[in-house]
């Protein structure tokens, strides 16, 4: 078995750990025997669509730039790469495609990760866009701890950047100051000499991209991220956790800026501290939330989020990735 597969897999059993221990600390097991289950499996399916919906943008910015591969195959490849986003510094979900897309079907690497970037780009762009009005309004109507704000802070910070390096090469002008930032520091590095030569040509790649096309990939994010909300929501909800739609959706954008910060996988720890302090504040809730009933909530979100989507993921890579090369689809 490819070493990918053993590493992907052992941090898919950590975060399984991670999920019980979460369960055991809160006193939620009394609660989760409980869970409505339609709700539960509405927010399974409607985070498998948002999953889905994302690939399927990847996938269209992949066709403008290698037509010749089917739509089954680069379904399999964005599908079967979404369990590396449960490594550390959460580059593994890209490494696979890139991996997979070189491997399976002779695809430039630089291709496939710069249809990554663009699609997450405009995710991360949307985020952006909603993270100003929620920071603002946690910063001046609750009083959040040091850690808490620098957190927040951080994970805001790096979503800015990435909407820089992934959507920034659209300007040319833009993208020749990234190629050129790496050349001057490849004299130092070499190793980062590639990036000098993929800043270059993923902006020349934006020119195949055109405005309909942007238009539309937006469109498809703005699906992704919606489905995901709903699925959020109705995770709360299955544990009998019912809030405004206001205050779900602060809740939603604070995970979703935390679920960036690159030091653990997918923000796990730091979602799950900030769902808690949010859930317990009656600034937010309207009301009060104990402690098993806000860790219930945490645990079929966390199910939801990373141990079933990377599940799914892991075993369709395992047994089903390498068939795809095979079948030449």
């Amino acid at each position: 078995m490819d070493w990918r597969y053993i590493k992907t897999g052992i941090f898919l059993l950590a975060v399984l750990f991670f999920i019980v221990g979460l369960g055991a600390v809160t006193g939620a097991y009394e609660l989760l025997v409980h869970t409505n289950i339609s709700y539960f499996l509405l927010a399974v399916l409607l985070y498998l669509a948002s999953v889905f919906v994302w690939i399927f943008s990847w996938m269209y910015v992949m066709k403008l730039e290698s037509p010749q591969v089917s739509n089954k195959g680069l379904l399999g490849i964005g599908f079967g790469s979404v369990c590396g986003a449960i490594t550390p510094l959460q580059i593994g979900s890209d490494a696979m495609r890139v991996l997979f897309a070189k491997k399976l079907f002779n695809i430039d690497s630089k291709k496939t990760l710069g249809a990554c970037l663009f699609a997450k780009g405009l995710k991360f762009g949307v985020l952006a866009a909603f993270s100003i009005l929620v920071l603002v309004w946690l910063l001046f109507t609750t009083k959040l701890s040091i850690f808490a704000i620098m957190s927040l802070v951080f994970g805001f910070l790096v979503i800015i950047l990435a909407v820089l390096f992934f959507l920034g090469p659209a300007e040319r002008s833009v993208g020749n100051k990234l190629a050129r930032f790496f050349h001057f520091l490849s004299r130092k590095i070499k190793k980062l000499a590639w990036l000098r030569d993929f800043f270059n040509d993923y902006s020349l790649a934006f020119s195949k991209i055109t405005s309909l096309d942007f238009f539309f990939v937006f469109v498809l994010t703005l699906i992704s991220w919606f489905a995901e909300f709903f699925a959020i929501v109705l995770s709360f909800m299955s544990v009998g956790i019912e809030l405004p739609l206001l205050s779900f959706f602060v809740l939603v954008i604070v995970i979703g800026i935390l679920e960036k910060v690159p030091i653990v996988p997918r923000g796990i720890g730091l979602v799950e501290f900030a769902g808690y302090i949010l859930l317990a504040s009656p600034i937010l809730v309207g009301t009060s939330i104990g402690i098993s009933q806000i860790g219930a909530a945490l645990v079929v979100f966390d199910i939801v989020r990373l141990f079933i989507p990377s599940a799914i993921s892991f075993f369709y890579a395992i047994f089903f990735m390498e068939k795809l090369g095979k079948k030449g689809i």
